[in-house]
């Protein structure tokens, strides 16, 4: 016999790296402790990587019916509507949350993706730097001492250029450097080193 919390961290050592057999362990345990907010999350996220996203719905939703307005489960349950392209109720749960928490650095980043994924561009854009304060940010803007570009016209100007999340977008990012350069006096873009040549 386990406490809820033990069975609960017994079933997450097990689980790890074995989705199937993760989320059998979670179907058998629920019976066993159905008040449980942290086991249905549980089974909603090892159902979402098994990319069984819809079933996962209804564990995020039972996980915030015995326990209102936990962030992550909040978290998982917008991040999962969103990948199933219901866009519109994902955002309606991002605004919830950054509703009820203002300086939810994940509540804003991922609305903003969530907005920029749907197409509403002017809104996303608008709440994208809450990326730049969370933890596992890869660039803060306070490492560079110049004001940041807002939009202005950059005839005459220096700037620099400089990316936040890997290769990817680096390459994404030198796509758009032509169009600074034809922009600005100089421009300085900071890259990988295997994107030099």
């Amino acid at each position: 016999r386990y406490t809820e919390a033990a069975l609960i961290k017994k079933l997450e050592e097990e689980g790890i790296g074995r989705v199937s057999e993760a989320i059998a362990t979670y179907e058998v345990a629920l019976p066993y402790a159905p008040q449980s907010y942290e086991l249905h999350n549980n089974l909603g996220n090892a159902l979402r990587r098994s990319g069984r996203g819809a079933d996962a719905l209804g564990q995020f939703e039972e996980a915030l019916r015995l326990k209102p307005g936990v962030a992550s489960v909040e978290l998982n349950l917008a991040g999962t509507l969103d990948e199933l392209d219901r866009s519109d109720d994902a955002i309606a749960v991002f605004d919830r949350m950054v509703a009820a928490r203002p300086d939810d650095v994940d509540a804003h980043y991922n609305r903003a993706q969530a907005l920029l994924s749907a197409g509403r561009f002017t809104e996303g854009w608008a709440e994208f730097p809450w990326r730049l304060k969370r933890s596992a940010a890869n660039v803060r803007y306070e490492h560079f001492k110049p004001p940041v570009w807002r939009g202005e016209d950059l005839t005459g100007r220096s700037i620099l250029v400089w990316t936040e999340q890997g290769l990817g977008d680096e390459i994404l990012t030198a796509s758009m450097v032509p169009d600074a350069i034809a922009a600005a006096k100089r421009v300085t873009f900071v890259c990988s080193e295997r994107l030099v040549p």
